[in-house]
């Protein structure tokens, strides 16, 4: 099957947008394409509105964007049982602590598994980097902000959040305390927050 265009996903598990989708259900394939974008908007866009144009997905709190999205689920359950992100990977989850904090790693490969239905564990590699907001576990002071950059990171994931981070190649970074990283610091390159185009009912997979 393929649909196109303004596709829009709906389900308990797993909200997401894109330009075109294929789904092949014999081999649990599915895949998100964008609409190529033109030569001036290439030489034009910043990299926030390029990856506006990407498509996206949204496991329980977490938003992931890139070129392209690969999702292979089982055959015979149904079930997710792997991801894979080409190009421009940028995953946000709102820091549930502050205002106006947004955790966000960013690299150019990514490929990811599924538990029983459930993201467990991603690994993302080529360039990446990461802001993220630590805290105490005592009593959920924020301790400081951590910003990484290295060649791979995996993270595992526990009750639909980032939960632990590995940085397994060549990390590079530091933990800044919070008035010592100004708020035009705090994001990473290409940041855009698009939690108001997820859609949250039935209605909205129609435009009006």
């Amino acid at each position: 099957m393929r649909g196109f265009y303004d596709v829009r996903i709906f389900k308990k598990d797993l909200k997401g947008k894109s330009d075109s989708i294929f789904i092949n259900e014999s081999t649990g394939l599915t895949k998100l394409l964008k609409k190529p974008l033109l030569t001036i908007e290439k030489q034009t866009f910043t990299e926030s509105q390029k990856n506006l144009k990407n498509p996206i997905l949204w496991f329980d709190k977490s938003q992931m964007t890139g070129d392209e999205i690969f999702l292979l689920s089982n055959v015979k359950t149904k079930k997710l049982d792997s991801l894979k992100i080409n190009g421009n990977i940028f995953i946000i989850e709102k820091d549930t602590l502050s205002d106006e904090g947004y955790n966000q790693i960013k690299g150019g490969l990514l490929k990811g598994s599924f538990k029983d239905g459930k993201l467990n564990y991603i690994n993302i590699i080529k360039n990446t980097e990461m802001v993220y907001y630590l805290y105490s576990d005592e009593d959920q002071k924020l301790i400081g902000i951590d910003k990484t950059s290295c060649s791979e990171i995996k993270i595992n994931f526990s009750n639909g959040e980032i939960g632990e981070i590995t940085f397994l190649v060549s990390p590079s970074g530091d933990v800044y305390p919070d008035k010592a990283l100004p708020k035009n610091e705090r994001t990473l390159k290409g940041f855009i927050w698009r939690k108001d185009e997820m859609p949250l009912k039935i209605e909205d997979l129609f435009s009006e």
